[in-house]
This record gives C-alpha cells, structure tokens and sequence, in this order.
C-alpha cells in the first residue's frame, strides 16, 4: 500500500467558496499563518475530483516531511507543523435559534448565502400567521384546502401544497427538500444534495432557509394535514399557553 499523502495550500486571499467542494470526502485541514492547508487521508475518485477543483498548490509527500508538486521528483519545501482538524470542527458559526427545527447543527452552512435572483419556479410552501390561516380555513371550501399540509411554531405557521392559501405570506420555493424564499438563489450554485450535506439534514427532513443567517430543520412527520379541527386545536392550544403565561 502506497504511504504518499496528498496536500494542498491555499492562500486566506481566496474566497471560501472553495471548501463546499469538500463536504462529501475526508479532508483534514489546518491554519499555517495566511495559508489553509488541506490534506486527503484516502486516495480515491471522489478526492481526485475535488483535489482538481481546489485553488492554490498541489503536493504530495512520501515521509510526511518533505512536499514534492506533482510530477516533480525533487522536493520544494517541508510540511509545516501545524494542528490538523476535521473540517466540521475547523468551520463553526453562531446560528440563530430555529423556528421550527426538530434538530440544529452548525458547519459548512456558514459558507453558504441566499442572493436575489434565479428562475422564476413556482411556490411550494408559504409562511404566514396562525391568525391569518385560521379565518382562511373558516371560510374556504374544504376542496380548497384537502391537499395542503402544515405545521406552525407559535403564531407563525408554513404551509406546504398546491394551491397556497390567499393571505399575507412569504412565499418559499423547493428544490429537493430545501425551502428557500421565493425569488432567490444560493450561493455558490452547488448541488442541491451538498447544500443538504452542509446542514446536516437527514432524507426525512426539509430544510427551511429563511435568510442567509437563519434556517430550520423540520421532520417530514411534522407536517399534518391541514383541516378545520386541526387548526382549532392549535388555535386553543396556543390561547391556553398564552394565559398560562398572563
């Protein structure tokens, strides 16, 4: 078995983007003053393909001293004595408390932003308040309402199904299990699967991306069909909280 191990330095200049490339291999990564340093433990195609991706300089190493660019059998410089983390741990943010998360986690999410913009896709889901809905439902045509499902956080409510209710609402659109705002994008324009990678969000769950500093993970189980008696029990639930607190 070949002892060679691959490395990678990057300049602090570039821009993060770069490290989505390494949600779905194992990396390990260091701080070496204004260079990341990134090393593969395993060499299979999966890193091939990301090591070609990344920016800076290529090498690899034989004693896990010396540092040889690809193809060249002289060696340019030594490995720098640094403290190598996984990347999960390197990467950390402070993220907002969730509104409707059944789990919350940190990560490479940090590095991901929602920007204006996109194709036009129409509506999955809307936002809106528990008041709102509940006139709504008192008054619509059940038909109008057999194929929606909903769940809701206090007073606020996400309604998911086709078509929307006709009150004031943020509209969100999805791709893959990911709710984002209507009328944006994310940045960079990643597969949908790495974007659920970087939140760590499971096959079962949605992942609700209100704004680019604030994102809940929601059980598909959450959601119950939306009907006249669910929303009077939620409704009589919420005013019984609210005098318990007075």
């Amino acid at each position: 078995m070949s002892s060679e191990r691959w490395y990678c330095r990057i300049d602090k200049t570039w821009d993060r983007d770069w490290m989505v490339h390494l949600l779905d291999v194992q990396v390990e990564i260091a701080l070496d003053g204004d260079e990341y340093w990134i090393t593969f433990p395993i060499h299979d195609d999966a890193c091939i393909n990301v090591a070609s991706k990344l920016p800076g300089d290529r090498f690899v190493s034989r004693d896990g001293r010396w540092l040889h660019r690809f193809g060249h059998a002289v060696a340019e410089r030594t490995l720098p004595n640094v403290r190598w983390q996984k990347l999960t741990d390197f990467v950390s943010v402070e993220l907002p408390l969730a509104a409707f998360a059944s789990r919350f986690e940190t990560g490479m999410a940090t590095h991901l932003e929602l920007r204006r913009g996109g194709t036009e896709t129409a509506s999955a889901a809307a936002m809106m308040n528990m008041s709102d809905l509940a006139r709504w439902v008192d008054n619509a045509s059940s038909w109008r309402f057999r194929r929606l499902k909903y769940c809701h956080d206090g007073m606020r409510a996400l309604v998911m199904g086709d078509p929307l209710p006709p009150v004031p609402c943020h509209y969100f659109t999805a791709v893959d299990c990911v709710l984002i705002p209507a009328g944006m994008y994310w940045y960079p324009r990643v597969d949908s699967q790495l974007v659920r990678t970087a939140f760590s969000v499971e096959p079962n769950e949605w992942l609700i991306w209100e704004a680019t500093d604030r994102w809940s993970i929601l059980r598909d189980d959450l959601l119950v069909s939306l009907s006249r008696s669910s929303i009077r029990l939620a409704i009589q639930d919420l005013n019984k909280a609210s005098l318990s607190r007075s």
